[in-house]
């Protein structure tokens, strides 16, 4: 799958799918961790998913998906007169 074929689903929920308990920090992809499982390391249930990465670093990502497949807001007319 290409980047530029992904439109309606944030990227980072792709890259950033990395989920920490709020226990002891052990870091995994389990998703029963956003509906209270239980961490596989020190057995206790999470009340929510906590994303391993901070949110600037999905806000970077969503902000590339958008500028990549936004329409230029200068035209070739007008970039020809900024460059002579």
């Amino acid at each position: 799958m290409k980047l530029s074929g992904i439109r309606h689903q944030d990227v980072s929920t792709l890259v950033c799918d990395y989920l920490m308990c709020q226990h002891c920090g052990f870091i995994d992809r389990d998703r029963n961790r956003c509906r209270g499982g239980k961490c596989q390391v020190c057995s206790l249930a999470s009340q929510a998913g906590r994303l391993a990465f901070y949110s600037n670093i999905t806000t970077l990502v969503n902000l590339r998906q958008e500028v990549y497949h936004s329409t230029p807001s200068i035209t070739k007319d007008k970039l020809e007169l900024e460059v002579k």
